[in-house]
């Protein structure tokens, strides 16, 4: 193999303090934010029904105004009676009047809900009977001021790895990069949230800002029996740095090059600090919220591979050191909706659907090091200033009517900004960005207050 030409200086390593930023950060996120798009579930929703002797009276025109005289909703009942208005914000002594007109005729009602549980009666010209309260959906987190949320995530994943070693025949490289390493990786996160809602409307829907912080782990443990380069010669590239940059040839005659007790190892370890702004979209049945954010992200990347050549007495070890700052902007949306009676009854259960979508501007620095039994180590800086996308899609039931709702669910992950190092023995060590598929479950937590 050629020499390597080019000495590249040291450059010192980031030394980054993750575990006590993770901490300050997920505090900070936890006093601060008190109230996310979850929890839109829970703020005050009048329901008006509205019935007659037959059964329910469709086309009734219902208005909801405030004390100030400033409308909280209008529209009409829909087939079954009802017509539902959500209003957030504190209604903590606050007056509604409810009036329902049916054949031309105006009744009037007012009360003090408490956490939209309050029910009013409400006479309705030509009919028996019409009651304004909380719906059920809106209820399980009735009069929420703030909340506080959880998630954990456990799956597997296919980050991309690098390869190592070569071999030569005859004077001729046949095959760069031989040992192919493993992708397939445990993956598991976990997360704390929250949000504030927003005294404004965005385009009919109520603002919120929201927040998160998550941290996100992958590993690979793999080992190798033997590696036989079957007569080859066995090329051990460098990193390009020092005299011996290009690497090392351990000769194939005698088969004496097999490598033994190999060993590749691998960690991903990220935290990630969300803001979003959003809005939140009431429906018949549920909830549509879309969101724009910007996120931080501190990525490090550890990986080793090393092995033993008793013919030659030498043990060589790949170490590779890389760590990410990302910064990032994302939008998404959250769509979240309750079963038909027909189908629960109890009104505990829903189901939902969200995803969002990232462009990422990352700085990636680092080291990688060649160490090989009797020559100096060599060590090499590396680093990539590169753009990528990441994304999530998942969906799951929710379960609760309270304080407490619980989320179970599965997600798609894509991770954009994986560190990967090659060589060849002819340039320096090359550092690039790629991509990593992950498939987990989750279990989620929220507490309303």
């Amino acid at each position: 193999m050629a020499e390597a030409n080019e000495i590249l200086g040291n450059k010192t390593m980031r030394k980054r303090g993750m575990t006590s930023n993770w901490r300050a950060a997920a505090a900070l996120t936890a006093v601060l934010s008190v109230l996310g798009p979850t929890a839109a579930l829970s703020d005050t929703a009048i329901k008006v029904t509205v019935t007659d002797g037959s059964g329910a009276v469709g086309g009734a025109t219902v208005t909801i105004t405030d004390k100030a005289g400033n409308q909280v909703g209008t529209g009409t009942t829909a087939a079954d009676g009802t017509y539902r208005s959500l209003y957030i914000g504190d209604n903590s002594g606050q007056e509604f009047t409810v009036t329902v007109v049916n054949g031309g005729k105006t009744t009037t009602a007012t009360a003090e809900p408490t956490g939209g549980k309050t029910r009013i009666p409400v006479t309705v010209e030509g009919g028996s009977a019409a009651a304004v309260g909380n719906d059920p959906f809106v209820e399980k987190i009735a009069q929420a001021s703030g909340f506080v949320g959880g998630d954990v995530s456990v799956g597997r994943g296919r980050i991309s790895t690098p390869r190592y070693l070569g071999l030569e025949f005859g004077g001729l490289i046949s095959t760069v990069q031989w040992v192919d390493t493993d992708d397939d990786s445990t993956f598991n996160e976990a997360s704390v949230s929250g949000g504030a809602f927003l005294d404004t409307k965005v385009l009919g829907g109520y603002a919120y800002l929201y927040g998160k912080a998550s941290r996100a782990t992958a590993e690979i443990n793999q080992e190798f029996a033997q590696l036989d380069p079957a007569g080859n010669d066995l090329l051990i590239p460098g990193t390009g740095s020092g005299v011996n940059g290009a690497g090392f040839n351990l000769t194939g005659a005698g088969n004496l090059n097999g490598i033994t007790n190999a060993r590749f190892d691998r960690s991903i370890d990220e935290e990630m600090f969300e803001a979003k702004f959003g809005a939140v979209f009431p429906c018949e049945c549920g909830f549509v919220t879309p969101f724009v954010g910007v996120r931080y992200g501190m990525l490090e990347s550890r990986t080793r591979f090393s092995g033993m050549v008793p013919g030659f007495s030498r043990d060589f070890a790949y170490d590779t050191h890389v760590d990410v700052d990302t910064f990032g902007v994302f939008t998404g949306l959250r769509a979240e909706a309750r079963f038909p009676k027909s189908i629960d009854p109890t009104g505990l259960f829903g189901y939902y659907v969200e995803g969002h979508a990232a462009a990422d501007f990352n700085d990636a620095e680092g080291r990688d090091m060649l160490s090989f039994t009797g020559f100096a180590d060599q060590s090499i800086a590396i680093e990539n200033d590169d753009t990528t996308f990441s994304g999530d899609l998942g969906a799951g039931l929710t379960v609760g009517n309270g304080p407490f709702t619980v989320s179970l669910g599965a997600k798609y992950k894509r991770w954009g900004n994986v560190p990967i190092v090659s060589r060849d023995g002819v340039g320096p060590s090359r550092l690039e960005l790629e991509e990593a598929d992950i498939f987990a479950v989750n279990l989620g937590i929220r507490y309303s207050f």
